[in-house]
């Protein structure tokens, strides 16, 4: 028997960690990376040797905010109502591997209705559907009447109903991977200045049951003053965070109708909040900016976005469209952690098309290395998934890209899928080759299908704690 399952020799290693390794080879069993070595020239025992001379190999990409239940074409939510959980969770399933083929080996569902996005999970982890590491927040926990139904969020008034909210998404039946807060309103809705929706005491409550179950909290926030308040309540992740450091006002134009209230007396009204980016830095909270969903609509698609939407929202788009550069400047030049996030699902934000998200941060301060190390190890860290992936380590997971191109030479050189990059790994299994995913034969299903009927895996692989986070915390022996 070879001593390893594959070996990836001769390559250059980009570790994730901003460090690059020439002519390493790389070997993995079972799953995992068992050597990192710099010897060259020896034979090596493996049942694969995959020569990677002139290639580049690095970890698998992490996009920490996504919505599978949405498909990037909606621009009226409206249309979402009338579709059935069930035909959303068929075409999940399909364009599931788009990730792979784009060199995504881990994704987070931030928001899917109902329990869709569980049970997606659960396919996925039982090798029944192709697709990579799903990762899931569930329903989003927002203050009473502050979200549309059709996602289905977690509606509280109070510290007893966030808690018991955290509760729901953490309980070992759903297991979620993480906790998701709605601290303001959002863009899509129209509402955005000076409008705080979870009060300390309901953030606080939440984030403390989410830490206690071993997850962390992600948490939606626009403009200074709801950015402030969750950083304060010690959230991990901040989402979206457009912006981060002041308060947009309401539009001077007359002809685009909006409320002018200044909530609470105007006591938010045009104050100064630079000091959230040092405050982020202090607390090591983690910002997913999701920028490509700005940009897309506002820069490549505005004038059919403009014609399906009101224009009071779009004026709220504008606005986070024409501050984004300056707040992701701010934010970086302060030295906040930034984790890879494109909230694809969104209008004209499509799954699989995530790294065009590392362009914008390259052109907006980032190097090429910096836009890699977002996607990959502080990803892994807005997940708590650090110490199993991220990051190419004697023990994590195998979650591979063999690349023909240098990214640290030219970020976009990520989003030519077929051509660039050559294969993709996920714990060590070749899912994806020049950007076709390889499906599973009828084989292996139907033994994966017999397995999960058996005694050993009703009581093992199917508990809960077994089949929930990967980043969980808390685990309990087997049966």
């Amino acid at each position: 028997m070879s001593e390893y399952d594959i070996a990836f020799v001769n390559a250059t290693v980009i570790v994730g960690d901003g460090s690059v390794l020439k002519r390493h080879t790389v070997a993995v069993k079972d799953g995992r990376i068992a050597a990192v070595s710099a010897v060259a020239n020896e034979p090596i025992e493996a049942g694969e040797v995959v020569d990677c001379e002139g290639k580049w190999l690095m970890p698998g990409m992490i996009d920490v905010h996504t919505h599978t239940a949405m498909w990037g074409g909606e621009t009226d939510w409206g249309n979402i109502l009338d579709t059935p959980d069930e035909y959303l969770m068929v075409r999940a399933a399909t364009y599931l591997p788009w990730w792979l083929e784009a060199g995504f080996t881990t994704v987070m569902d931030g928001l899917a209705r109902r329990d869709l996005s569980y049970e997606l999970r659960r396919a996925q982890r039982d090798g029944l559907v192709t697709g990579p590491r799903l990762l899931v927040a569930g329903h989003s926990i927002v203050a009473t009447g502050a979200r549309g139904s059709f996602f289905g969020p977690r509606e509280v008034s109070g510290s007893d109903e966030a808690l018991r909210a955290a509760r729901e998404s953490t309980a070992i039946y759903r297991n979620a991977d993480a906790v998701k807060l709605m601290c303001t309103s959002e863009v899509l809705t129209g509402q955005m200045e000076s409008r705080v929706q979870l009060i300390d005491s309901e953030l606080a409550a939440a984030v403390d049951e989410a830490h206690r179950s071993g997850v962390p909290v992600h948490c939606h926030a626009y403009g200074g003053p709801g950015v402030k308040a969750a950083i304060e309540q010690g959230v991990d992740v901040i989402v979206h965070g457009q912006p981060i450091g002041w308060e947009p006002g309401p539009s001077n134009d007359p002809s685009i109708w909006q409320s002018s209230r200044r909530i609470d007396g105007g006591k938010y009204a045009d104050t100064d909040y630079s000091g959230n980016y040092q405050l982020m830095v202090e607390r090591g909270t983690i910002w997913a900016p999701t920028l490509s969903y700005y940009d897309l609509i506002r820069n490549h698609h505005w004038d059919e976005f403009r014609s399906a939407v009101n224009p009071f929202i779009c004026s709220r788009v504008d606005a986070v469209a024409t501050a984004m550069e300056e707040n992701f400047r701010r934010a970086h030049e302060a030295g906040v952690k930034i984790a890879c996030a494109t909230d694809s699902g969104m209008p004209f934000t499509y799954h699989g098309d995530s790294a065009y998200e590392l362009e914008l941060y390259v052109r907006y301060g980032m190097t090429p290395m910096e836009a890699i190390v977002s996607a990959t190890k502080t990803a892994a860290e807005a997940l708590w998934l650090e110490d199993r992936v991220g990051t190419v380590e004697i023990g994590k997971s195998a979650d591979l890209l063999v690349l023909n191109q240098d990214p640290t030479k030219d970020i976009r050189v990520l989003q030519r899928k077929g051509d660039v990059i050559e294969r993709t790994y996920l714990e060590g299994r070749l899912l994806s080759v020049s950007g076709k995913v390889v499906v599973p034969t009828r084989e292996t299903v139907l033994g994966q299908l017999r397995q999960l009927e058996t005694l050993e895996e009703m009581l093992g692989h199917r508990s809960p704690y077994l089949t929930g986070a990967l980043g969980k915390r808390i685990t309990l022996p087997c049966c």
